[in-house]
């Protein structure tokens, strides 16, 4: 967890003298790649553990439930990406904008980390 928001801590200070548009879009880009890499590690997992859970001290239904609650984590990602999107038009053209979209950042990089710590822990 602490990783990933060094990493994307760190790709936001490459970015020094990147308009903040782009530090944005560098956010968004790190935070979707970071679902996606999640979703397909937990595609592959699940995909050979469901054919006997046993082997793996779970249920299909456990199994199940846990597919539901990472596809719930990389949804709330999504969702965090449109707000942070739409913050980041709003904060274009109203200063008063950016104490949120600052704000909306920092919940989408939380909302990766939870989702990579979420689906090592049901792998493990």
């Amino acid at each position: 967890m602490k990783k990933l928001i060094s990493i994307i801590g760190f790709a936001l200070l490459l970015s020094g003298c990147a308009s903040a548009n782009k530090k944005v879009f560098m956010a968004e880009f790190a935070a979707a790649s970071t679902a996606d890499a999640g979703m397909k590690g937990y595609a592959a997992f699940y995909n050979v553990a469901i054919q006997n859970p046993t082997n793996y001290h779970t249920t299909a239904a456990q199994l199940n439930n846990d597919r539901a609650t990472a596809s719930a984590l990389s949804v709330k990602i999504a969702s965090s990406i449109a707000t942070a999107e739409a913050l980041r038009v709003s904060a274009a053209t109203n200063s008063a904008a950016k104490p949120s979209l600052t704000a909306a950042l920092q919940i989408l990089s939380e909302n990766s980390s939870n989702l990579l710590s979420t689906v090592n822990t049901l792998i493990h």
